[in-house]
């Protein structure tokens, strides 16, 4: 039999075995844990030694194996025999969505959390605006009923993009200027 080197391993299973171990070390796992995961997967006697051995090109890979390595490492075969600098671009883009998603549904749980204090708002200035104890801390009163009208009059589309014009300009994103709340190129 000839033994298998980094020459005669065909690119496909040397790709594999590379992105394997990468996608390994990456969730920061090791080849035990990588091992145990196959087995939970339905691998029976997949051990530690086998995934050293799948990723020294030891060993070939079968087709339902491939599978469940990609499967469990979250990722699809067709990635795993990407050169590994197009896996890891790809990679890093998947994470990138995902941590787009988180703060897209972030701002989703503001804008709901943002929705439903501006209308307990509104009720407590109905309530206030209704009470009988007119003479009991007038000024302040009129104050705070001052304050809670104009922060009810700020829709959350309103509230959504002082945040974001507020971020960017402390950020320095833009060169112009902004006057009464509105964005201009000149400066």
């Amino acid at each position: 039999m000839v033994e298998k080197t980094l020459d005669t391993v065909p690119e496909d299973e040397r790709r594999f075995a590379e992105n394997m171990k990468m996608a390994r070390e990456n969730r920061g796992w090791t080849q035990t844990e990588l091992a145990r995961r196959m087995v939970e997967a339905g691998w029976g006697n997949y051990t530690q030694m086998t995934v050293s051995r799948t990723e020294k090109y030891e060993r070939p890979l079968r087709l339902g194996e491939a599978r469940a390595l990609a499967e469990v490492l979250d990722s699809h075969i067709e990635e795993m025999i990407l050169p590994t600098t197009v896996k890891e671009e790809l990679d890093d883009l998947r994470s990138a969505i995902e941590s787009m998603t988180e703060f897209q549904n972030g701002v989703d749980a503001a804008v709901k959390g943002y929705i439903m204090a501006r209308q307990v708002l509104k009720l407590q200035i109905s309530a206030v605006e209704h009470s009988t104890n007119d003479d009991v801390a007038s000024s302040v009163r009129q104050e705070l009923l001052s304050l809670g009208r104009e922060m009810v009059d700020i829709s959350p589309e309103q509230a959504v993009r002082g945040a974001i014009l507020g971020q960017a300009l402390e950020d320095g994103w833009f060169p112009g200027e902004v006057a009464d709340g509105q964005y201009s190129e000149e400066a």
